[in-house]
């Protein structure tokens, strides 16, 4: 690939560690919040208040309507920021998904998890727990956790990283940056509620999700399953506290614990050291960067 068909600005430049982290960190939240918040507010509900027949005093009273304009407005505008930035590193970004066949193959235990959990933690342990079928609010917020959480964390996050920072050496830090980010957005939740402890212990699981998911993605560079995959665990969680009486006794909790610690167990595995030079081939694919002069680094700089 020319040089010059590189677009020279500052995310594209040679950056120190300290300089990626921060970046990573900025890109992550930033896309995540920008799609939950900014775009997906700002797109949605006046929508609704254009085409509804309702003021606007009764649109905003009606909470759940405002809710699911909004994650259905940060659904699309996750979608339109991933373009945006496979747009901005075109051409040297191969966007494109790889591997599809083993995407499916090494994101299928967390079936096994599905079975474990809902089948026999929800049901056999808690007894009182059935699967009913969530509201179309809860279906868009499910929808949406996939869709928003897997592109920023994900495919935004760690395919910057994998671009910064080249090496076998860098994988396995890659992911629990990644892993560990995604995590600490859980904690938010406890603004609302206040409920710090429960929360936290949120953030610790998604973390190790998280780990699970973002190896997938940097063994085949799909995210295509990781959103489906995510999206269908958030549903099943909905559709099980449809009927849900009670809260789940501790030991369900603890089944919970082990089955996503599993799963974090085998993402570590996915990228284990045998299988980093072939991570690192697939990456070095995906971003066909050439190697910029300290001239061309500071013209990137000055962009």
């Amino acid at each position: 690939m020319s040089k010059g068909k590189i677009r020279k600005h500052r995310l594209s430049r040679n950056k120190s560690l300290p300089a990626v982290v921060v970046v990573t960190l900025l890109m992550m939240f930033g896309y995540f919040y920008m799609a939950q918040i900014v775009l997906g507010c700002g797109l949605s509900i006046p929508m609704v208040i254009l085409f509804s027949n309702r003021t606007v005093e009764e649109i905003f009273d009606d909470g759940p309507l405002v809710e699911t304009a909004a994650m259905t407005g940060a659904i699309f505008a996750s979608i339109i920021l991933l373009f945006f930035y496979y747009h901005w590193f075109k051409p040297e970004y191969k966007w494109k998904p790889r591997r599809t066949s083993l995407s499916w193959k090494l994101i299928s235990p967390i079936m096994i998890y599905w079975f474990v959990f809902f089948g026999i933690a929800y049901t056999v342990v808690s007894g009182n727990f059935t699967f009913g079928i969530p509201t179309y609010n809860a279906v868009i917020f499910t929808v949406g956790a996939g869709v928003c959480e897997e592109i920023s964390f994900r495919a935004i996050g760690i395919s910057y990283m994998k671009r910064q920072l080249k090496g076998e050496k860098h994988i396995l830090p890659i992911l629990l940056f990644t892993s560990i980010s995604f995590g600490l957005i859980h904690i938010a939740n406890a603004i609302m509620d206040g409920r710090v402890g429960i929360h936290a212990m949120q953030a610790v699981l998604a973390s190790m999700l998280g780990i699970f998911f973002g190896a997938v993605y940097i063994r085949t560079g799909n995210i295509i399953p990781c959103i489906i995959a995510h999206g269908l665990h958030d549903f099943f969680v909905s559709a099980f506290e449809v009927n849900k009486h009670a809260e789940l006794p501790v030991s369900a909790m603890v089944i919970s614990a082990i089955c996503e610690a599993l799963l974090a167990v085998w993402g570590l595995y996915l990228i284990r050291k045998a299988k980093r030079p072939e991570i690192e081939a697939l990456w070095n694919e995906k971003w066909q960067i050439p190697e910029l002069s300290e001239t061309e680094n500071n013209t990137a700089e000055q962009l």
